[in-house]
């Protein structure tokens, strides 16, 4: 089975200001897909002044009594985004209560026919109060081969537990922790709700996609997942042969 892959995220960055920078990853390649979180500690409301340049709004949401709030964002990568301290900004309406932060992943394979290329997006927070449960919410993906990907975002320096049959990817215990979760998912299927736990009870937002496979990525060629040049150069005569005699 092949699926898109999470690659490296540009690591996350903070202030107190009302603009915030985020970083690109170190290497960014054409048509790879990037993924923006921004979070923000409330003092009067979440809006935007101004958006980051070049990405598409997906959805954002706060916790109850207007404690915590992210937005995300999608780019499909040109690929002269990176270089040393290249970044890409958002602007709040209003200054956070002490600090926002950001941050942006990488990953590729992802399909280049879809806008945006995911079947589904969700998000579940805390509401009204604090909590060491970070619920997960299920959903239902509707092709084979997707990636789900996860995004915790802790309004604490505090520990997230990797959900049941997730792995966690990146773990960044900061002032507000981020923590990106995957799941390979190999058919359509009904996804169960998990959770995370928080080693100190906070607000926290979870945000969860469905990443669909892009084109020219087979399950299987000449014996080898994934068909990626390395690996197909380790195919034997043999392998070749049997599949010409099949063929």
């Amino acid at each position: 089975m092949a699926y898109p892959a999470f690659i490296e995220d540009g690591g996350l960055t903070f202030t107190s200001a009302k603009t915030i920078p985020a970083l690109f990853p170190d290497t960014v390649n054409a048509n790879d897909f990037l993924l923006l979180f921004y979070s923000k500690d409330i003092v009067i409301n979440a809006d935007i002044d101004v958006h980051p340049s070049g990405f598409t709004f997906i959805t954002n949401t706060s916790t109850g009594s207007n404690s915590f709030a992210t937005v995300w964002y999608y780019k499909r990568a040109i690929g002269n985004e990176a270089g040393p301290g290249n970044s890409v900004s958002l602007t709040w309406d209003e200054v956070p209560d002490s600090v926002t932060s950001a941050i942006m992943y990488r990953f590729n394979k992802v399909a280049t026919t879809s806008t945006p290329p995911i079947d589904f997006a969700w998000q579940s927070s805390s509401g009204a109060s604090t909590t060491t449960s970070a619920n997960i919410d299920g959903g239902t993906t509707v092709g084979t081969e997707r990636l789900l990907v996860n995004v915790i975002m802790v309004m604490n320096n505090t520990t997230v537990s990797t959900a049941s049959g997730w792995t966690t990817e990146v773990d960044l215990p900061e002032s507000i922790t981020t923590v990106l979760q995957t799941q390979q998912v190999p058919t359509a299927t009904t996804i169960s709700d998990q959770t995370s736990t928080l080693g100190t009870a906070s607000y926290y937002i979870a945000s969860t996609m469905a990443l669909i496979l892009g084109p020219g990525w087979p399950h299987n060629f000449l014996g080898v997942e994934n068909a990626s040049i390395n690996e197909i150069s380790e195919v034997s005569i043999a392998d070749i042969e049997a599949v010409n005699t099949i063929t």
